[in-house]
């Protein structure tokens, strides 16, 4: 074999694979729809048309589900990141880089999006917060989405570096405190939005297009250089 050449998948490997991916589109399925309090294996494996002992060759628990569930929900949301981050293309002067502050501004635009259009997904990485793991000796399926859950947070990071170099990002920041409370207070506010709105609108007649608006003016102003 030539050195560098990809290993060929088996038939078993790909059957295998495609069989993994359906039990978890199942236990979306079940688990979006029930709630993953009342969600069950056996629900998930009716919902699979698997035998219940075929779904624990794959996944020993409830929770291992989940977790392949937020690994997607992780990397839906970097990818779109990612996709978002791209320098434009602008005529006759090609490639045009974003500044960190466009940077940061584009994430907190598509994180709103992607709160609109993939609620499930949002719940998952909220429920998120209360997860509990060893980080000093993680599980596989621990690992694998704790990693795409930071490397989500390290693109808010590195926006946060650039808008450093390119002036337009505060100097005095540490990025990674930054980055985590960016994280946090955007998270903290469309969380509010989707579970206390109806107190909000009743006491201080505020809509929760208003309170996003603000949260992100608040946020860049934070941000930006002065």
């Amino acid at each position: 074999m030539t050195m560098g050449t990809p290993k060929e998948i088996s038939p078993k490997e790909i059957r295998k694979q495609k069989r993994y991916e359906a039990i978890i589109d199942a236990a979306e399925k079940v688990i979006f729809s029930k709630g993953l309090e009342d969600a069950s294996m056996d629900m998930v494996a009716k919902e699979a048309q698997l035998g219940k002992g075929t779904l624990y060759l794959y996944f020993k628990s409830k929770n291992e589900l989940y977790r392949a569930i937020l690994y997607r929900a992780f990397l839906s949301l970097r990818r779109k990141f990612l996709a978002a981050l791209k320098p434009e293309e602008v005529e006759g002067q090609g490639e045009q880089k974003k500044t960190g502050l466009d940077g940061l501004k584009t994430i907190l635009m598509v994180y709103l999006q992607f709160y609109h259009e993939n609620k499930d997904y949002f719940n998952a990485i909220l429920y998120f917060q209360n997860d509990l793991f060893n980080l000093e000796d993680p599980a596989a399926n621990e690992k694998v989405y704790l990693e795409e859950g930071i490397a989500a947070i390290e693109l808010v990071i590195e926006q946060i570096e650039q808008g450093k170099k390119d002036g337009s990002v505060r100097g005095d920041l540490d990025a990674a405190t930054a980055a985590y409370t960016f994280w946090g207070q955007t998270m903290g506010v469309l969380q509010l939005v989707q579970k206390k709105m109806i107190i909000v609108e009743h006491y201080h007649q505020l809509k929760a297009e208003q309170l996003i608006a603000q949260h992100f003016e608040i946020i860049v102003s934070f941000l930006a250089k002065r």
